[in-house]
């Protein structure tokens, strides 16, 4: 335990805990140019190791292994389609949904789940 004190404060007592060490979160940095990243990944063929890579372009070197990596496994330097959750209703059955909507402003949300059924979507009340 270690004491602090200041003047206008009264002596207190600060405690360090021993159980959680305290995790280092990084923030997310931008992301390299293709530009960068496709000369990284020539200078690379051209036989310079990813520590010269590094240094030279000022980059980390695991940032330098995982762009070659990427593009021994992959061909390509660009940024690669996400990762993220699939969309269930697709632009084009948004839109038939909205053009049956604008024709018929009187049919319910039942009525259009049971067509979205029968087209072969499944989706809930919540999503429609």
């Amino acid at each position: 335990m270690a004491e602090m004190s200041c003047s206008h404060f009264s002596p207190f007592i600060v405690r360090q805990s021993t159980l959680k060490p305290q995790l280092l979160v990084i923030a997310k940095t931008k992301e390299l140019s293709e530009d960068l990243r496709a000369t990284i990944v020539t200078a690379n063929k051209d036989g310079v190791g990813y520590t010269a890579i590094a240094k030279q372009f000022h980059v980390p070197i695991p940032t330098v292994q995982s762009i070659v990596k990427k593009y021994k496994t992959f061909h390509t330097v660009s940024t690669l389609k996400g990762r993220g959750r699939k969309l269930k209703v697709d632009p084009r059955l948004a839109r038939k949904l909205v053009i049956q909507v604008a024709d018929n402003p009187r049919i319910t949300s039942k009525e259009l789940l049971d067509q979205t059924i029968e087209s072969g979507v499944q989706l809930s009340m919540k999503t429609l």
